[in-house]
């Protein structure tokens, strides 16, 4: 038996036509509006970013300028500079419309969505005054922090303070028995006593400093002692004075030139007369350094020490006395 053949009329023809222009019509409308949300129909241009590590950033992550989208990115590489380094460089393509918002003091940071969510290339807004970033041209950066060194330097932190809450049990501890000076500081009645005696000193110090009795006292309360320091310093200032203006002795031998002078050429005069002294020059020099005439003049002393002796002793043998009468 054949099938019987369904034939369509030209209002038919003419309703799914217009079904599928309406269709055609809508995806054309959705596709302006996911292209312009999303910049697949806005002219790019590609600018570049050089980071040490990107901390896990994929091509395709999003490219934020001061917090909204404008691009997205198209390539990671490895590259290497003049001294053999390695670096990432991390190409970028940005929507035509903020070219002219990204300039030579922006600054390029790579970002997380939360805490462990996706990567994204963070763009600072340049100054007006700066120049453009041109397509090709780098924007500075700032490494993004590692978060796995930070971990792990936040263990070795942890690790530290577990050691030294383990170090303060120990000293509370001895500071519990007693143990150490500042155990017996704490636990020790009989310092506490010290201490108590010690301000009772103090304040009876202080009570008769008030009354004025003891020398401190006097040296606190007595007016006549701050008059008596008054005019020594008054006295002082003025003998300084005295001295600055060259008046009296002390003040010509502060500030008259010509006595230095003279004072030096006498001790130059003196300096050799104890030269020629030493050397045994002269009378005084032979007295000192002469031992034969030291030997004469000792003999010739005591000869004449037993000369008056004897004539002390015997008149007689040395004076004679002749009388004549007339």
């Amino acid at each position: 038996m054949a099938r019987p053949v369904l034939r369509t009329t030209p209002a038919q023809k003419a309703s799914v036509g217009g079904l599928i222009v309406v269709a055609l019509l809508i995806l054309a409308v959705a596709i302006i509006i996911l292209g312009g949300e999303q910049g697949f129909l806005k002219r790019k241009y590609e600018i570049k970013a050089r980071f040490k590590r990107i901390s896990g950033l994929q091509a395709g992550s999003p490219v934020w300028l001061s917090g909204k989208k404008v691009g997205s990115v198209s390539k990671i590489t490895f590259v290497r500079d003049a001294g053999d380094t390695v670096f990432i460089d991390v190409s970028m393509m940005i929507n035509g419309g903020v070219r002219d918002l990204i300039r030579s003091d922006s600054e390029a940071r790579i970002a997380t969505l939360g805490l462990l969510g996706d990567k994204y290339v963070g763009i600072t807004l340049g100054h007006p005054d700066s120049a453009e970033i041109k397509p090709g041209e780098y924007v500075k950066t700032n490494n993004p922090i590692d978060f796995e060194e930070l971990i792990g330097k936040g263990v070795e932190t942890f690790e530290d303070l577990s050691i030294g809450g383990k170090h303060l049990v120990s000293i509370a501890a001895k500071l519990d028995s007693g143990q150490g000076t500042l155990g017996k500081l704490i636990n020790d009645p009989d310092i506490y006593f010290d201490i108590a005696r010690l301000a009772d000193y103090s304040e009876k110090i202080a009570g008769r400093i008030e009354r004025n009795e003891g020398t401190i006292g006097r040296l606190f309360n007595d007016p006549k002692l701050y008059d008596n320091i008054v005019g020594v310093v008054e006295r002082t200032s003025s003998f300084l004075d005295t001295l600055k203006a060259g008046n009296g002795t002390i003040g010509r031998l502060v500030k008259d030139p010509g006595l230095y002078d003279h004072l030096t050429a006498s001790l130059g005069r003196i300096d050799t007369l104890v030269a020629r002294v030493e050397r045994g020059e002269g009378t005084t020099g032979k007295l000192i350094s002469d031992d034969e005439l030291y030997n004469h003049i000792y003999n010739s002393v005591t000869t004449l020490d037993s000369l008056l002796l004897d004539i002390k002793n015997n008149p007689e043998g040395y004076f004679k006395v002749k009388v004549t009468l007339f």
